[in-house]
């Protein structure tokens, strides 16, 4: 038998293959050297891109404001924001007391104190740095408008300090291109309607999704570019990002200019995350990572964008994904389940939803694929949004093998759906 042992939620599902189904697993690309995440970062620190060392920019006397993902990313800054916190103390001597951890949520629900932990560790919570979360009821400053014509709302909290750092991750995005950078300006610490017309830019009214805004392309893409300039008019003044990996925590991190850092980032994250296939796949066995990754619909439903369209029409799509919190937004789920991509598609700046071009792809992507689910969210919702439920792995494998006709299809496992972009040569 072959075994496997995939993260599902806050545990593990494992599951086996008869040896004579063909098996390929995808890992992506292992680094060259053994270096523990502490050493990359502080090697980041020291090595930066564009930029001074972080010490050598601030004063004992600034107030800063380190921005940081919120529960819903996995982005290591229980490692990145100590060694922020140590240059800044120990180098530019700023006491905690002039320090705010801003754990930039955008439209997110504000976080615990169990969260906060979680993210940054006790030990940071404690030291008496300002914890303070950015949600959509935060209260927010005009700092300009973009070259669209809408006004960039940003957090009054970061606009009010004498310097800016920027912490997160660094994986393709299903419409960003990237994640990471600028993203934590908008939508990590903006207004929520500054958010919803940056979001909005993802539809052509009339037409359809934009093909732009799609996974690692940040060429014309205009949500991106909106982003760019809203980041631009806050200018923040550092940027510490960890690009994510499949064997262990990170591969590399980046620190330095809020942008050149972040764009070599964007390189690293294609070399080591992008897998280029031969042919499309028949089916696919994956994860989102486990928790938080798959904490609700609107997080994980994005492993399903990194391999539905590398899997061949009529394939198969199975997704570990747990759901603890739910759909995330409602709305979601009531979009998904009218399954109208024309309609969601004629909804411009002014009457756009936010997560409606989400909805959107999700929709694409059932029609494309048979998608199978693995999850705690309502069999009736799952099965009425076009994808299929399953309560367990092995569920899930027989109702594949019986869309699929054949009990020995070609079987991909990939480690991490979330992380791992499979591109199909053109």
């Amino acid at each position: 038998m072959q075994e496997f042992t995939l993260p599902y939620g806050r545990g593990e599902v494992s599951f086996s293959f008869a040896d004579d189904v063909p098996v390929n697993v995808i890992k992506g690309r292992k680094p060259e050297t053994d270096i523990s995440p502490k050493n990359l970062v502080q090697q980041a620190l020291t090595d930066p891109v564009g930029a001074p060392l972080l010490w050598e920019l601030i004063n004992d006397t600034d107030r800063v404001v380190v921005a940081v993902p919120d529960i819903t990313r996995k982005a290591y800054a229980d490692v990145v924001v100590p060694e922020v916190l140590y240059a800044l103390k120990m180098y530019a001597g700023v006491p905690v007391s002039h320090i705010t951890l801003l754990f930039a949520c955008g439209l997110h629900r504000p976080m615990t104190d169990e969260e906060h932990r979680f993210i940054v560790g006790s030990e940071v919570v404690d030291s008496g740095v300002i914890i303070r979360d950015h949600t959509r009821d935060s209260e927010t400053v005009q700092v300009g408008k973009s070259s669209t014509g809408h006004p960039v709302e940003l957090s009054l909290t970061a606009v009010e300090a004498d310097r800016v750092i920027l912490t997160g991750s660094i994986l393709h995005h299903h419409f960003a291109g990237f994640s990471g950078g600028r993203k934590s300006v908008l939508p990590g610490m903006a207004s929520e309607e500054t958010i919803r017309l940056n979001h909005s830019l993802t539809i052509i009214p009339g037409k359809g999704l934009n093909p732009n805004c799609w996974l690692g392309n940040l060429e014309e893409n205009p949500v991106h570019l909106n982003m760019m300039e809203a980041a631009g008019m806050l200018n923040p003044d550092y940027l510490v990002n960890v690009v994510p990996g499949t064997h262990g925590a990170f591969v590399s991190a980046v620190a330095g200019h809020w942008k050149e850092a972040w764009l070599k980032g964007t390189e690293i994250c294609n070399e080591y995350n992008v897998v280029t296939l031969e042919k499309p796949m028949e089916l696919v066995v994956t994860t989102c990572g486990g928790y938080p990754k798959d904490i609700n619909f609107v997080q994980f439903h994005k492993a399903i964008n990194n391999t539905c369209r590398s899997i061949g029409e009529g394939g198969a799509l199975i997704l570990l994904v747990e759901g603890e919190d739910g759909w995330g937004n409602p709305k979601f789920r009531d979009w998904s389940l009218r399954g109208d991509l024309d309609w969601l598609c004629t909804h411009g700046p002014g009457t756009f939803e936010t997560n409606m071009n989400s909805a959107g792809r999700f929709i694409e992507n059932v029609n494309h694929c048979n998608v199978i689910l693995v999850t705690g969210l309502p069999a009736e919702d799952i099965n009425g949004m076009g994808a299929h439920h399953a309560s367990t792995i092995d569920e899930a494998l027989e109702l594949a093998y019986k869309l699929l006709g054949t009990r020995t299809p070609e079987t991909t496992v990939i480690t991490n759906g979330n992380i791992i972009v499979p591109q199909v040569k053109a």
